[in-house]
């Protein structure tokens, strides 16, 4: 009866721990802070496939464009490196369109590609904001799946 006792609480353990989806929660409330009072507020990624060990964000100079450009990075201990792109107005095309493979984001339409370095990128637009989830596979041994970058996408707030 001990034995049993014993095994309840840790088979329950051994389930919890086997359904997590291998994502990281991050704070994205700092880097949220950073983009009021610009162009437009972006939303961002609530959990990552990597803690974060540093996030930065960056704009490019004040010139005149079509649309406006923000970039977030976000880097890892193990070297991971994932960036997001926002881009607010304009078209966002690609030239190797007829390679990205059509995906759902939540219930929105998505594009996910895979170059051949390994790289992974995920597209998407939501309320007019076009995203572009970019993965540097090339340089981290942290294997990263597709259906964990469409989960980051899922994340964002």
């Amino acid at each position: 009866m001990k034995k049993l006792i014993l095994m309840i609480p840790l088979l329950m353990i051994i389930v919890g721990c086997s359904s997590a989806s291998g994502l990281h929660k991050f704070n994205n409330d700092e880097l949220s802070n950073k983009t009021e009072g610009l162009a437009f507020n972006p939303q961002l990624p609530t959990e990552l496939p990597f803690e974060v060990e540093q996030a930065e964000f960056s704009h490019p100079p004040k010139v005149q464009q079509p649309y406006k450009t923000l970039t977030f990075d976000f880097y890892g201990e193990d070297k991971e490196h994932l960036t997001v792109l926002a881009v607010n107005g304009g078209k966002v095309s690609s030239t190797s369109q007829e390679e990205y493979q059509e995906v759902l984001v939540s219930d929105k339409s998505g594009k996910y590609f895979v170059d051949g370095s390994g790289n992974k990128t995920l597209r998407w637009e939501e309320g007019g904001i076009h995203y572009i989830l970019e993965y540097f596979a090339e340089q981290s041994d942290t294997k990263v799946a597709k259906d964990e970058l469409i989960e980051v996408a899922e994340s964002f707030k």
